[in-house]
């Protein structure tokens, strides 16, 4: 038999520890975007947390990641609070 010397050990599940699993609770288009939804997402806290996707397949009762603080994961974009355009400022000219 054979062995290798072990240099060191990485956790993966570390980078994944802020991400908790969350039932959303509603949906609805984003008044300032043709492409965005506002999910309503029940994460446990007292209150459901509002979180802006671009995901086409969020539905009611549907579970779903959702970040508990503003973590980063490794390759990906930081999830964080951010505030949206105000009305008159969207990009597109979306017919009613």
């Amino acid at each position: 038999m054979r062995t290798v010397e072990v240099e060191g050990y990485e956790n993966p599940a570390k980078a994944l520890a802020n991400i908790v699993a969350g039932r959303i609770v509603s949906v609805a288009p984003h008044p300032q975007a043709d492409r965005l939804r506002v999910v309503m997402t029940d994460i446990g806290q007292s209150e459901p947390v509002q979180i802006v996707c671009g995901g086409s397949n969020s539905s009611l009762s549907r579970w779903s990641s959702s970040p508990n603080r503003a973590p980063r994961l490794s390759g990906m974009a930081k999830a964080s609070r951010s505030k949206s355009r105000p009305p008159g400022c969207a990009a597109s000219n979306r017919a009613a």
